[in-house]
């Protein structure tokens, strides 16, 4: 399928996915002769965790770093579960950072 109907099954905007692929992180999607991209079912799936990473706050870095590892094989297994984890340990950072502001707020209007 065509970048416009990828887009639309993933709920995002084309230009998304194009910037991604700008970005290296889209090595897996084939080309047509043109240069115009063709989404599999697969790489709908690469492009739903992509996104999930994106919104956990993940850099365009470590996205691609991530990539790269999978496409290495399973060797790289551990070294995908430090970035997973990196990433984890920043977003607690975020939730607890959150909680003591919510709850100086919320103490500060009671």
């Amino acid at each position: 399928m065509k970048i416009r109907d990828s887009a639309l099954r993933l709920d995002v905007p084309a230009s998304t996915l194009r910037f991604y692929d700008k970005e290296g992180l889209l090595p897996f999607v084939e080309r047509l002769p043109g240069g115009i991209r063709m989404f599999q079912d697969t790489d709908l799936e690469w492009l739903q965790i992509t996104c999930c990473m994106k919104k956990a706050g993940m850099s365009i870095r470590d996205i691609r770093q991530y990539i790269e590892q999978a496409q290495r094989g399973d060797d790289t297994i551990a070294l995908r579960l430090v970035i997973l984890h990196r990433q984890r340990e920043v977003l607690l950072g975020w939730l607890s950072a959150f909680c003591v502001y919510t709850a100086s707020y919320t103490t500060e209007r009671t």
